[in-house]
């Protein structure tokens, strides 16, 4: 687990027992925004009181990019702030509360290197709900909210032009193949997205995984994204079947994945077959 100040406006809690997750804080001139709370509950307590002290400022706020469990664990230590998400991320969280079990519990803490991640987990659910544009205004600083969709419906970025930074929350991935699995996934969507990143004034991208990167991240993952469509498109209509596009495609190497067991390699062939399906595929 790492805590790192990027530079005065910019701290970063990056999760290395789960695939280098990263929550980013934001200094304003009167107060602190959280973009998302990872994985380890614990932890993120920790991240809010050393932001807190190293900057002599409290936390306002709290953004959430996206309802996937791996970016809002440490919701609970941010009750007495604003917990900003769209409609959509906000049902799918209240859905996923209530249908969470212990059996369910279980099977997320084998998937995490550290077993205490959890530990006093109280799912926390977002008390503001916006549409699809926010924005957050402080004495001269603006940060700008918005939905898109692509890697999920309720995918969201957070743009703040003063300091030329953009916090992309899974649209972006420095370390892991575009993850398309998730239902809602819409890679057309997703490609326009980054597209749009490529039209703001943004020195600094933050991705959901990995490290803070520059417009040649984006730029690759739009590329990945065009090969993945491009290769489906085409066997959709030559007729192949789902199987047959998950293994052609993984064989492709679209994204270089060094493991054939990993979960990388698992996410790229729930990709295909859902984007399989997106696209056309019987």
């Amino acid at each position: 687990m790492v805590f790192k100040k990027v530079n005065d406006y910019l701290y970063l809690l990056i999760d290395e027992s789960y695939y280098d997750t990263i929550s980013s804080a934001l200094v304003l001139p009167n107060k602190l925004v959280i973009v998302d709370t990872g994985v380890h509950v614990a932890k993120m307590k920790e991240f809010r009181k050393y932001v807190e002290e190293k900057t002599s400022k409290k936390f306002d706020s709290l953004i959430l990019t996206h309802h996937h469990s791996d970016h809002v664990m440490g919701n609970q230590f941010f009750s007495d702030c604003r917990i900003i998400a769209t409609k959509t991320v906000a049902q799918k969280l209240k859905t996923w509360k209530k249908s969470m079990t212990t059996e369910k519990l279980a099977r997320r803490i084998e998937a995490v290197e550290d077993k205490s991640a959890f530990d006093g987990l109280d799912i926390t659910l977002p008390n503001e709900i916006f549409d699809d544009y926010l924005e957050i205004i402080d004495e001269d600083i603006k940060i700008v909210v918005k939905r898109t969709g692509g890697h999920s419906k309720g995918s969201t970025y957070v743009y703040c032009p003063n300091y030329k930074i953009l916090i992309a929350g899974d649209n972006l991935l420095s370390n892991f193949p575009p993850y398309g699995a998730d239902p809602s996934s819409d890679p057309d969507v997703w490609i326009n997205t980054l597209r749009e990143y490529l039209t703001l004034d943004v020195e600094k991208y933050i991705p959901g995984h990995g490290k803070v990167s520059d417009d040649k991240l984006v730029k690759y993952m739009i590329e990945v994204i065009e090969n993945i469509r491009d290769f489906i498109k085409e066997q959709v209509s030559l007729g192949k079947s789902k199987e047959e596009v998950q293994e052609e495609g993984y064989a492709k190497n679209f994204y270089p994945i060094e493991d054939d067991d990993s979960f990388e390699a698992r996410a790229m062939r729930y990709t295909l077959s859902n984007w399989y399906k997106f696209w056309g595929g019987k």
